[in-house]
Parts: structure tokens; C-alpha cells; sequence
């Protein structure tokens, strides 16, 4: 199926609902903003509590337990709030007139905690790829650095270094954004299967991103020039729930079927009362 299909349905999912969109895409944002500065603050009164003799010599260790742990709580609750954005502009692309408190009704804690764990595992996945991507750009470039402090290269052989390093690095860049779209479809595995093993998510969304990974990773470039037009501003109104909804347009059409249904009652074309017998 042609990209430009899921654009368009996109755009007709977001008919005359535009701001209602782009408000709920920006809540994972504003959940992030409000919980750092709230940690922040909560990191300035802790250091302004005084503990009394017993507990001082444990003052730092107590400090930066509470601070974790708020921290943890932060990220949970932002995961949390991602999961129901996520879960909204999926059901949208079948229900239009999906609403925010139904999508939070339908979202258990169980599943929150799912992508909890998810995003965890994604983080460090994400980081053992992009040492494994750019070991060969940190090697190049490492060997200029000692052969600029060692002089005993000629210009031609630096240069040689130079632009061999800065293509690694475009071959390192290129190959790590496609493979982190493998995991994409995590957020879904989870709505639609309801998986509450992570790495069987993680295993999962990679089995359905399998052959469309790279396809994926063009769709999403071919909105640079969208996403140029929100240094204005003024377009992030449009253009937010705009990518947001045309990936969701994307993703549903690899396989998971699921969706948050409308239960609509049925006008009674006739009516029969119930005979009574004497």
C-alpha cells in the first residue's frame, strides 16, 4: 500500500479535530516538563532537611533514595501518559470520534507497567546498538586523534581518515535508525495483544517490523519537511498530531487488527410484546 494512502487517511482521521489532537500529542511533553521541574524542587528541599544524630551519618543515602525513587515514579507516570497518547491516535484511525477518558478507561496498569519495563529494555538496546554501529567511526576517528598528535602522517592520509570517519558515522547514523524502528510497534503489541511479558513485546514487535523496517524509516523522513516548518512555530498546531496520527496510519496497517470499539445501540424496527396466556 502506497504512503500516500495513510497520509490522506490521516488527514481525514484529524478533520475538524486538529487541536483536540495536537493537545493530547503534546501531554507526554508537558508530563515530562512538570515532573522535572517537580524533582527539581523536590531535590532543593531534601538537601534543606536536616536529620537529627542518628539518622545524619545515612543523610546523602536517604536523600538520594528519595530522589530515585521519585525519579522512577516520574518516568512510570511518563510512560504511562505515552501509552495513552499512543493508545488515543491508534484507536483513532478506526474510531474517529474516540474520546481521551474512554482510551484511559481502556489502559490497565498492568500494561502501563508492560511498557514501563519496555521502555527500559528499549533504552538499553538502543545503546548497545549504537556501540555497535559506531565502533568503527569511534576506531577511525581515534587513529586521527593519534595521528594528528604524532605527526608522522602525511595530509593525504589524515584527509583519507577524515572523510572515512565522517562516512561511518552517515553508515552508523543510517543503520541505527532503522534498526530502532524494529521497535515501534511495541506500544501496539501491547494495546491490541495485551503481552504482558516485555521481552516477548519486544521480540514481537520486531517479528511484525521484519521486511518493513526500512520502509518505515523513509515514511517517517519523507515529514523532515514538516518538522522543518515547526521552527516557526505556529505550524506545530498542524503538523504534531499530523506525523503522529499518519504513523499510527503506518503501523496499523502491519497486521494487529484490535481496536477500542463503539458500542452503538440499535434503533427497534419492530417491537412484539409477549403474549400472555390465561
Amino acid at each position: 500500500m502506497e504512503t500516500s494512502y495513510f497520509k490522506l487517511n490521516a488527514k481525514r482521521r484529524m478533520m475538524k479535530n486538529h487541536f483536540k489532537c495536537f493537545i493530547v500529542s503534546v501531554f507526554p511533553f508537558m508530563t515530562v516538563l512538570l515532573l522535572t521541574i517537580f524533582n527539581y524542587f523536590l531535590a532543593k528541599v531534601l538537601n534543606g532537611i536536616s536529620f537529627n544524630a542518628i539518622l545524619l551519618p545515612y543523610a546523602m543515602y536517604i536523600r538520594l533514595l528519595l530522589l530515585a525513587t521519585s525519579i522512577i515514579l516520574s518516568i512510570f507516570i511518563w510512560k504511562s501518559v505515552q501509552l495513552v497518547v499512543d493508545g488515543y491516535f491508534l484507536s483513532k484511525v478506526h474510531v474517529k470520534n474516540i474520546t481521551l477518558r474512554q482510551m484511559i478507561k481502556c489502559i490497565t496498569f498492568r500494561q502501563c507497567l508492560t511498557f514501563f519495563l519496555v521502555s527500559i529494555i528499549r533504552f538499553f538496546l538502543s545503546i548497545s546498538w549504537f556501540v555497535f554501529y559506531f565502533s568503527p567511526c569511534i576506531a577511525v576517528f581515534c587513529l586521527l586523534l593519534y595521528s594528528y598528535q604524532n605527526e608522522k602522517n602525511g595530509f593525504k592520509i589524515n584527509l583519507t581518515l577524515i572523510v572515512s570517519a565522517i562516512m561511518l558515522l552517515i553508515i552508523g547514523l543510517s543503520f541505527l535508525y532503522i534498526t530502532l524502528k524494529r521497535y515501534s510497534m511495541c506500544s501496539s503489541v501491547i494495546l491490541n495483544d495485551e503481552e504482558k511479558n516485555p521481552l516477548k513485546v519486544i521480540a514481537r514487535s520486531a517479528e511484525i517490523m521484519e521486511n518493513h523496517s526500512v520502509q518505515y524509516a523513509f515514511y517517517c523522513l519523507s515529514f523532515s519537511g514538516w518538522l522543518l516548518l515547526c521552527l516557526l512555530i505556529i505550524p506545530v498546531i498542524y503538523v504534531v498530531p499530523y506525523f503522529k496520527m499518519s504513523k499510527f496510519c503506518f503501523r496499523n496497517s502491519l497486521g494487529l487488527s484490535k481496536h477500542i470499539e463503539q458500542k452503538e445501540e440499535k434503533p427497534i424496527v419492530f417491537y412484539f410484546p409477549k403474549r400472555v396466556e390465561n
